[in-house]
């Protein structure tokens, strides 16, 4: 749930203004999840 709800609001936020080192370590794996979570919703 935390993956989820939490993951997503944060990856719209880092995706508005993403950080130089967070971005490389965060939009990959965050997108990706998302992406998965997104499919089977």
């Amino acid at each position: 749930m935390k993956n989820g709800t939490g993951g997503r609001e944060y990856n719209q936020k880092s995706f508005l203004r993403p950080p130089p080192v967070m971005r490389q370590k965060t939009v990959c794996p965050v997108s990706a999840g998302n992406a998965a979570e997104s499919s089977l919703a």
